[in-house]
């Protein structure tokens, strides 16, 4: 199965990226294809290509460092925390201010992102494309400093303000990609680059993790590296953006500029056997024009669409609230309670990471072949059942050591679970519940729904684990099991369908 721009089901992973597609190419899949004839039509890849496409990337690369960049040196921002406190002249931060505060600067990132998220489509049509990864890589460099500087300014402050602005940036960095990429790659190439896309971010939280073991960055004087690195990242995004190209369809449609997208598609392509492709982007523009787009008020007030978006929304909500963010963000707490050492669970934790990896890969080859029913059930089930062990493993640990062996490996197998089905299927569903004159609106719900599904869990989470301790996992074993009733019944033939 593929969606409407002719991709595999299973290239549309994790990332809320692929709900902001540009509607012009939402329509592809109606429309006929784009195709040059003959070698010389073809054209090369061209350097402005490769830039194009490999400045992209990098701000993917810089996502996944952002969201997992907490994770290890947790500790140590708790302490520097207290420690400002003191030297300011108050009286130290109570156990339950510091946890609450760090709680804040985690889930602080969820809210940023969705202020981006929200913003890239309008920004990248007033601005173009290539001023959105202008955007992304200035806005990257600055909260990379903000957050490095933070100890050396003594000021915690900005380790929230350069955490919020991390929070921007992946909302451009992850909404960016799917339309604009399809609006500079040749349709063969569309593919491939996407699932890399996603793939970057991963690679991205595996080199933070990597980064944040003991013997290189985890250190009480070196730690702030950890939460700036991305500014590395954004900076070579920089360093690219001379030879990034203008997308060909922005030129035209929003600048009425044939001549310049006439150009840039001869740079992109290596050829000058542009024009039938030039012609196909009119033709998708008067076919778009013709089409009116419901609004979000307009949405959510037809009673047509009322079952869809109770099961958007359901979706959305249950990316986070079934457990995914205690092995997303909060892995290294979580390996710890189970009885491993911090150092072990630094290196568990990237361990678990590189099986997530595994498990994109091995998806690509599956998903198309399963129904999204037996998806959802089958990964929600196996969420409640490892939650359910794990917990266990946790209350009873200190009566038997293999318990906590258990309970290692139940984390990774939460992640696995999640991948199954709750991590893809609403981002796979969106385009299949929704026509095309609905899903810019459908998508705006289901992005502000998972930022704030992100925001509620990773604040609430830490608090929690302190309170509750081993029993932690129980209120996400209660969402996987009320969710899968719910897919289980109320939707069960969309989900068929």
């Amino acid at each position: 199965m593929t969606t409407r721009l002719g991709l595999p089901r299973a290239l549309i992973l994790w990332s809320p990226s692929h709900v902001t597609h540009h509607e012009l190419f939402l329509q592809q899949g109606d429309e006929k294809q784009v195709s040059q004839e003959g070698n010389k039509k073809s054209g090369r890849t061209t350097w402005p290509l490769i830039a194009t496409v490999t400045c992209t990337l990098f701000g993917m690369s810089a996502t996944g460092i952002c969201k997992s960049a907490l994770n290890s040196p947790q500790n140590f921002i708790k302490s520097f925390m207290n420690e400002t406190a003191i030297s300011r002249g108050h009286d130290p931060l109570t156990h339950e201010q510091v946890t609450s505060l760090y709680a804040l600067l985690s889930a602080i990132l969820a809210l940023g992102s969705c202020v981006g998220s929200l913003l890239t489509q309008k920004v990248a049509d007033s601005i173009g494309r290539k001023l959105v990864l202008l955007v992304i890589g200035v806005l990257g460099v600055v909260s990379a400093l903000l957050m490095g500087l933070s100890v050396e300014a003594r000021s915690p402050e900005m380790l929230f303000v350069g955490r919020a602005i991390s929070g921007i940036t992946i909302g451009f960095s992850t909404s960016l990609p799917p339309f604009f990429m399809a609006e500079v790659l040749p349709r063969h190439l569309v593919g491939p680059v996407l699932m890399a896309s996603q793939m970057c971010s991963m690679m991205g939280s595996l080199a933070i993790a990597i980064l944040s073991f003991d013997e290189i960055f985890a250190t009480p004087e070196l730690w702030p590296t950890i939460v700036g690195v991305h500014g590395v990242v954004c900076f070579l995004m920089l360093v690219l953006l001379p030879w990034v190209v203008q997308s060909p369809s922005f030129l035209l449609l929003a600048k009425n500029n044939e001549k310049a997208a006439l150009t840039a598609l001869q740079k992109l392509r290596g050829t000058s056997y542009v024009h039938e492709e030039i012609s196909e982007l009119k033709e998708l523009a008067l076919s778009k024009s013709k089409k009116s787009k419901l609004t979000v008020i307009q949405l959510l007030r037809d009673r047509s669409q009322a079952r869809a978006c109770v099961v958007s929304i359901g979706s959305f909500i249950c990316w986070f609230f079934t457990g995914v963010v205690t092995v997303v963000f909060y892995s290294v707490i979580l390996l710890q309670s189970a009885g491993l050492s911090l150092r072990v669970s630094r290196y568990m934790s990237s361990a678990t990471i590189v099986l997530g990896i595994a498990v994109v890969v091995v998806l690509i080859f599956f998903i198309p072949r399963l129904k999204r029913r037996h998806m959802m059930l089958g990964g929600l089930a196996g969420m409640f059942l490892s939650e359910l062990v794990l917990t266990l493993a946790l209350v009873f640990r200190n009566q038997a050591d293999w318990l906590k062996y258990v309970g290692i490996v139940c984390v990774p197998l939460i992640g696995m679970f999640h991948a199954l089905g709750p991590a893809p299927l609403p981002w796979i569903l969106l385009p299949e519940l929704f026509d095309t004159e609905a899903r810019g609106a459908a998508s705006s719900v289901g992005v502000t729904t998972f930022y704030l599904s992100f925001f509620v869990v990773g604040y609430a989470f830490p608090p929690m684990q302190e309170a509750i301790g081993p029993y932690c996992i129980l209120p996400f074993m209660g969402m996987s099991a009320f969710f899968f009733v719910f897919f289980f019944f109320f939707n069960l033939k969309l989900l068929d369908a």
